[in-house]
Parts: C-alpha cells; sequence; structure tokens
C-alpha cells in the first residue's frame, strides 16, 4: 500500500491495505503539529489516551486483521 501511495496510484493502495491509508493521513497531521510546535520552540503535545482508547484501537487492529482473511470481506484482502 505504501508504495501505490509514493506512486500515487490511491485505488490501489486502498486495495491493498484501506486500515494503512486511514491511518497515513492521521499520523502526517500528528506529525505535522509536533513539527510546528518545536520550531516554534514549545513542548510536545501528548494526548492522554485512555485504556479505552489503546485497547479499543488495538481491538480493531485485530478485528480487521482476522476478517480480511475470511472469504465475505475477499474485498479488504490484497
Amino acid at each position: 500500500a505504501v508504495h501505490a501511495l509514493t506512486r500515487g496510484d490511491v485505488g490501489a493502495a486502498v486495495g491493498f491495505n484501506p486500515l494503512l491509508v486511514v491511518m497515513i493521513p492521521l499520523l502526517l497531521l500528528w506529525w505535522g503539529d509536533w513539527v510546528v510546535r518545536a520550531w516554534r520552540g514549545r513542548g510536545m503535545r501528548v494526548p492522554r489516551l485512555g485504556g479505552v482508547w489503546i485497547w479499543g484501537f488495538l481491538a480493531l487492529l485485530i478485528v480487521y486483521w482476522v476478517v480480511r482473511n475470511l472469504p465475505f470481506a475477499a474485498f479488504l484482502a490484497p
């Protein structure tokens, strides 16, 4: 998916890994916020994520990982 994105083929990237394509813009925004804050001399803003958010994200990753390998979710598989 990353290779397809670097080539500008968003459709193929979504075909390979839709979750990654959704997560990359969020990570870029977080990184951009860090760059701007560091340039202005401020410290990094560390979000306080509760256990519910961390476990929820972990559960999402595990469910995605399992579901994409099942026959009815062939559209998620590369």
